[in-house]
């Protein structure tokens, strides 16, 4: 499908935005008002092709990137993260292991053409302006432009404005999900002549994310998401076995009655949630059935047994607990007595101006509309 593939005029769009910003005479303010701009331009490319796929998401126009470079250091690795995160893009950082010390190399990216594109755009302007402002902020001496005041300061500012990405992003995804939510609910009323339903991104996000997955372990289609959800009935199956064997804790000893009721709860969660019950399924079953049941038997051993002790042979076993836990806790303060912090190599106050400059990039409204007016 013609959309899963690099749309030219979505990308040129995001260069020609962070272009506007991208020179030497550009303050704080442009950085962060371009990456949010960006931003905003895939979420809007995003929504539009979830709705022309209907939701659906294929391994179709998903790639595998190999980027060199750009991962020495703490900073860019941040960056990294925070703009794989917003643009539905899974990043690795890739590690050379040969030597004394792991070297960071680079980093995989999987995603959609586009988006991986758009991730990559996103984080060389970022790296780029951040830093530039740590070269400033050492009063532009090129000696000192990877020294531990420089880069604590783009540390600094990395994380904060990684911080005000992810926070545009929940935003922007949380308040699409709600108008989707709305337009579904209405489209739905009997008096709607519309059957079109809206695609929520918070889904689609989750989509992506398992199919990034997929193509990172070489799986079929489909696989990440299906274990994923079994991994959610586990969850609930354990807490349906346990909410009917607890009851009987402290009475009852019986396998064949402890699994009647595990069944019992079973049966009631399954025919609530409406679940067909495959091999899958009464596999975990068996499988939390037994655990829980070990569980439940060593702890019905051990009251059974406490409850045979006179007051005297109880105070004895409270002691004999009592001194093993001292034992240990002073062995532990021992060990740890003479151990020293490490140096963390980063100027707390560089870090600090860092931040503060994160924080106050992109709120100049006037940088705002000269941007969205060059944008058409």
């Amino acid at each position: 499908m013609e959309d899963q593939n690099i749309d030219p005029k979505v990308i040129a769009r995001i260069k020609k935005m962070l272009h506007l910003a991208n020179h030497g005479s550009a303050n704080e303010g442009e950085a962060n008002n371009a990456a949010e701009m960006a931003q905003k331009i895939m979420m809007e490319h995003n929504i539009s092709m979830a709705m022309v796929e209907g939701a659906s998401v294929d391994g179709a126009g998903r790639k595998k990137s190999v980027d060199e470079g750009n991962a020495k250091f703490a900073f860019q690795r941040e960056l990294m993260v925070a703009c794989a995160e917003v643009n539905f893009v899974f990043q690795e950082v890739n590690y050379n292991y040969r030597g004394t010390y792991k070297k960071a190399t680079g980093y995989t990216l999987i995603g959609r053409e586009a988006n991986v594109v758009a991730c990559k755009t996103l984080f060389e302007y970022l790296f780029q302006t951040i830093d530039r402002l740590g070269l400033d902020y050492v009063g532009g001496d090129a000696s000192q432009a990877f020294g531990i005041a420089a880069n604590s300061f783009k540390e600094g500012c990395a994380a904060r404005i990684g911080e005000r990405l992810r926070d545009r992003h929940r935003e922007q995804l949380a308040e699409q999900a709600r108008q989707a939510r709305e337009a579904n609910a209405a489209a739905r009323h009997p008096s709607s002549t519309s059957t079109a339903l809206a695609v929520v991104m918070t889904d689609y996000a989750q989509d992506e994310r398992d199919s990034n997955e997929d193509l990172r372990l070489g799986k079929p289609e489909g696989f990440t998401k299906h274990k994923r959800l079994m991994a959610t009935k586990r969850a609930e199956v354990v807490s349906a076995i346990e909410g009917a064997m607890r009851p009987l804790n402290s009475t009852v000893g019986d396998r064949d009655v402890l699994l009647q009721a595990a069944r019992a709860g079973f049966e009631a969660l399954v025919a609530n949630r409406s679940w067909t019950v495959d091999d899958e399924l009464e596999g975990i079953f068996d499988q939390e059935f037994r655990r829980e049941l070990n569980y439940h038997m060593d702890a019905y051993n051990q009251n059974v047994r406490w409850a045979k002790l006179t007051p005297l042979q109880k105070q004895r076993e409270i002691e004999k607990e009592q001194r093993a836990s001292d034992r240990y806790w002073n062995a532990y303060y021992r060990r740890n007595a003479n151990r020293r912090e490490a140096p963390s190599g980063v100027n707390a106050d560089a870090y600090h101006a860092g931040s503060r400059a994160g924080n106050s990039v992109g709120l100049d409204a006037q940088v705002d509309r000269e941007v969205r007016k060059e944008i058409k």
